[in-house]
C-alpha cells in the first residue's frame, strides 16, 4: 500500500521530471555568433575595417559630441574608445555607433588604471619595490 508521503514523493517527482524535460534552445550559439562574424566582415569595406583597430583615447571629453568624433564613430572609422570620462558620453557614442553606422557595430570601451583612477601614488609595482606592506596598505587605504 502506498503511504501518503509516499504519494507525495511520486507527484513531486513526476513534476520535476515533467519540467526538466523541456530544454531551451539557445538562441546564441557558437555557429550563429560565427556567422554574424563572418557576415559583417563580408560586408565591411577596407576603411571601416582598419576603422575597427583604431582606438581614440581620453580625446572626447565634453558633450555633445564633437561633430568630428561623431563623424568618425558613424563612418565606422573608429572601434574602441579608451578612458572616456563620463556614462552619459559613452552611452552617447554606443548609441551613434549602434543606431548611426552603416554596420551597427558597438564599440570597444575600456579603463587604462593601472595607475589607479587619479591617484598620485606610483604603480603597484613602484608601490612593491618599497618593500614596505604597511605603506602600500595605508595608500590603497588613501585611494579607496
Amino acid at each position: 500500500m502506498i503511504t501518503p508521503i509516499k504519494r507525495y514523493i511520486i507527484l513531486l517527482l513526476g513534476i520535476i521530471l515533467f519540467f526538466s524535460c523541456h530544454t531551451e534552445k539557445s538562441h546564441n550559439t557558437m555557429k550563429d555568433v560565427d556567422y554574424r562574424i563572418d557576415s559583417l566582415l563580408e560586408q565591411m569595406t577596407l576603411d571601416e575595417k582598419i576603422g575597427q583597430m583604431n582606438q581614440l583615447m581620453n580625446f572626447i571629453d565634453s558633450m555633445p559630441i564633437d561633430p568630428y568624433f561623431h563623424n568618425l564613430i558613424k563612418e565606422g572609422k573608429l572601434g574602441a574608445v579608451l578612458n572616456a570620462f563620463s556614462p552619459e558620453m559613452i552611452n552617447e557614442m554606443q548609441r551613434i555607433a549602434i543606431e548611426e553606422s552603416r554596420l551597427g557595430i558597438p564599440l570597444l570601451v575600456g579603463r587604462d588604471v593601472i595607475h589607479g583612477y587619479r591617484t598620485i601614488f606610483p604603480v603597484n609595482i613602484g608601490l612593491a619595490a618599497t618593500f614596505n606592506p604597511d605603506l602600500v596598505r595605508e595608500t590603497a587605504k588613501i585611494a579607496a
